[in-house]
């Protein structure tokens, strides 16, 4: 159980978060005292974890290299159906896990079977919490940070299932029960993914005929530049459905171009004049031009 759980969860091994909590009779909301240590993480810390021994763990999932196993939405917002969203999810097929959070909201986990590109898995996360309606309700998406070019550290989430037999930070069930931790591993199992190359193609949907599909809109300059090379396609399949795409030819760490999403949504909304859209499907990609 200890190797599996550690398996799935693991992040960064070189520093960890840690939280007790702190009883306030005066406070309505939990407190948590946390702090950072720049230590490795040992397997004795996962297993006092486990057994509600000592502080809680935290674990940042982004490593030095740009990758992460898993991605969270933090979601702290009092009075909401959290039932309600797991049912959401469930009805839109997302590949998520739902656990209950130390303060009694939730934290919605999507699991990589292996180490994936940390950039790709928050676009996912952020997509999913669009999807799902949350994403102006939202505390934070973890991975917080997709480089640690200019932070050292990563930030940390507390990992669930503190003291597993009796503690309260478990996963949901699909019906929305309290999860064993060995229930939790069945649904890791389900939901876990390899690959999310059918979660990052973006192609629009209009209730009206608006495009002409005979028209094709290759090199559109007329956007923000941003000091580098910046243009639009737009590559209509029908009258109703097209494939919009924003492209630069910069350098490809620089992550003052990646809120690609926003771009998007701008020229569609500014440039093309569409107000009502749904979106079908999204896709990203990185081709190297120069030496």
């Amino acid at each position: 159980m200890l190797e599996r759980f550690i398996n799935i969860f693991e992040g960064s091994n070189d520093f960890y978060g840690q939280a007790k909590r702190i009883d306030n009779r005066l406070s309505v909301k939990v407190e948590v005292e946390a702090w950072t240590k720049k230590e490795p993480v040992s397997k004795q810390l996962w297993k006092n974890h486990l057994e509600g021994v000592g502080p809680q763990l935290g674990i940042a999932p982004l490593r030095k290299d740009g990758t992460c196993k898993w991605g969270a939405i933090d979601i702290d917002k009092n009075n909401y159906d959290y039932k309600e969203l797991l049912n959401k999810i469930r009805e839109k097929n997302l590949p998520l896990i739902m656990f209950r959070s130390k303060s009694g909201r939730a934290h919605v986990y999507m699991f990589m079977k292996d180490f994936y590109s940390a950039e790709e898995v928050k676009l996912v996360m952020n997509k999913f919490a669009a999807k799902l309606g949350i994403a102006d309700i939202l505390d934070r998406v973890y991975p917080m940070q997709t480089s640690l070019a200019d932070k050292k550290d990563g930030s940390w989430l507390n990992m669930p299932y503190f003291n597993h037999e009796i503690g309260s930070t478990y996963a949901y069930t699909d019906e929305f029960e309290d999860a064993t931790i060995e229930q939790f591993f069945e649904l890791y199992d389900k939901y876990a993914q390899t690959d999310l190359a059918d979660y990052l193609k973006e192609e629009i949907e209009t209730p009206k005929n608006i495009f002409d599909e005979e028209i094709i809109n290759l090199m559109d300059f007329n956007c923000d530049q941003r000091n580098d090379v910046h243009f639009f396609y737009t590559l209509p399949f029908s009258k109703n459905k097209a494939l919009i795409e924003t492209t630069w030819l910069s350098d490809l760490e620089d992550q003052s171009l990646m809120d690609y999403d926003l771009q998007l949504e701008n020229y569609i909304k500014n440039n093309l004049g569409i107000k009502n859209y749904k979106i079908n499907f999204t896709e990203k990609g990185a081709i190297p031009l120069f030496n």
